[in-house]
């Protein structure tokens, strides 16, 4: 839980950082606004989940830890889905820039949004992998 709120913090700081940057400046690029705001949303929620999640934190038994071990191998799956999911919106984005002939401004957001579902899905694997190492010591 102390590894996910890390990584909510940081990525809720480094999104709101870039949403800052990107709007003082006078050029706005779209894939880094929507890249900053899905980064700080995730962030945020992901803070928040593990915040509250880390004052619930029982003392686990054998079958308290088994059940921890099926629950992360199951979170690890989704958050392997949130992976696809992103990289599934990067491609799409990219596919329809390349089928139609469209200005790369308006497929931006979508790729930028993409980005940061990929790498929070892919960061989150890897959290769940370091739990899972933890329980079967």
């Amino acid at each position: 839980m102390l590894r996910l709120c890390l990584w909510g913090a940081l990525s809720t700081l480094a999104g709101t950082a870039l949403l800052v940057v990107v709007y003082v400046r006078a050029e706005r690029s779209a894939f880094i606004r929507r890249f900053a705001l899905v980064c700080a949303s995730f962030g945020a929620v992901e803070l928040f989940a593990a915040a509250i999640a880390y004052r619930a934190v029982p003392l686990r038994d054998i079958a308290g830890a088994t059940r921890l071990d099926r629950v992360a191998w199951l979170q690890l799956g989704l958050f392997l889905g949130l992976l696809g999911t992103g990289v599934t919106l990067v491609l799409a984005s990219r596919v329809k820039k390349s089928t139609l002939s469209e200005s790369a401004g308006n497929l931006l957001p979508p790729m930028g949004a993409g980005v940061a579902v990929a790498l929070h899905g892919l960061a989150l694997a890897r959290l769940e992998l370091l739990l899972i190492a933890d329980i079967s010591r």
